[in-house]
């Protein structure tokens, strides 16, 4: 199992106390992804970004729905392994 966050490394170039975006899921719950594959894109303060798959598997739970705004570091959605 494997829990959805923005890479670390692009959280690092963001302010303290600043939010993110996401702007929309490019799967749904229940949908089969690859490895790598980009599952979501975010907003940062002035870039736009992919959330990728930590490993193949399903996208089981979306926990942060598009539109809404979250912060480095917390769960955007979960995969399970297959």
């Amino acid at each position: 199992m494997a829990t959805l966050i923005l890479d670390p490394t692009l959280r690092e170039s963001m302010e303290a106390g600043s939010t993110a975006f996401l702007s929309c899921w490019l799967a749904a719950e229940g949908d089969y992804v690859d490895e790598g594959q980009a599952v979501a894109r975010a907003e940062l303060v002035q870039e736009n970004v992919e959330v990728t798959a930590p490993h193949a598997g399903i996208l089981d739970q979306i926990f942060v729905e598009a539109g809404e705004r979250f912060i480095p570091g917390q769960a955007l959605g979960h995969m399970v392994e297959v």
